[in-house]
């Protein structure tokens, strides 16, 4: 698992360590994420299917709710710290409001059966174990079985000893690589800084050829 806050450069090492094993011969697959702006905020998130090399769009995954405010709740009793409750709503059939994003289904289907399809069929070439990136695991699938939830169950098979011919790195934001890593015990999690793409790169290679 490659964890680290928003903006650590998460989605950037995958794309580094993607272009590092394509170059020695390695196959590569998977979805991968990208942060969109405008006027210097984030305002939304693509997402790309990996194939040999190439990165092939798949379209703008989620989109920045303008009007979203964050509700507040009153606080725990003994805390002075406000809680805050994430809104969520699947009401309507093209877009999943979940907190201050509007996921479009349909790219979050195709991500899901891009994903899994990789996760099923990729082999190995070159002797080397091939590079399956998801980019990446978060609330929708944990917390209400939607997104990328055929990923999650081929990952689960997987992580339970049926993927040791592939390198299978998983994206998550810190809380959510906690809960995986309970999940998956034997997962190796790196945590990445900002600034260092190309160090966390090169570390998914060598751990990925063990």
């Amino acid at each position: 698992m490659l964890s680290g806050v928003s903006g650590s450069g998460k989605s950037t090492a995958c794309s580094i360590a993607a272009r590092y094993a394509v170059d020695s011969g390695r196959r590569v697959g998977g979805v991968i994420c990208a942060a969109l702006f405008e006027h210097g905020q984030k305002s939304g998130i693509s997402c790309a299917a990996l194939r040999e090399g190439r990165t092939v769009q798949l379209g703008i995954l989620a989109r920045a709710r303008p009007d979203w405010i964050v509700p507040r709740m009153p606080p725990e009793a003994g805390s002075a710290r406000p809680l805050f409750s994430v809104p969520f709503d699947d009401t309507d059939p093209h877009i999943i409001r979940y907190g201050m994003w509007a996921f479009e289904r349909t790219i979050l289907s195709k991500a899901d059966e891009t994903a899994a399809a990789y996760l099923l069929d990729l082999r190995a070439s070159a002797g080397l174990p091939p590079l399956i990136i998801i980019d990446e695991i978060g609330p929708l699938e944990l917390d209400r079985s939607i997104g990328m939830v055929k990923t999650l169950r081929l990952l689960d098979h997987l992580a339970a000893g049926a993927g040791k011919e592939a390198c299978h790195v998983v994206v998550a934001r810190p809380d959510i690589a906690a809960r995986l890593q309970k999940r998956w015990p034997a997962a190796v999690v790196l945590v990445i800084e900002a600034g260092q793409a190309d160090q966390t790169a090169r570390e998914i290679i060598l751990r990925s050829i063990w």
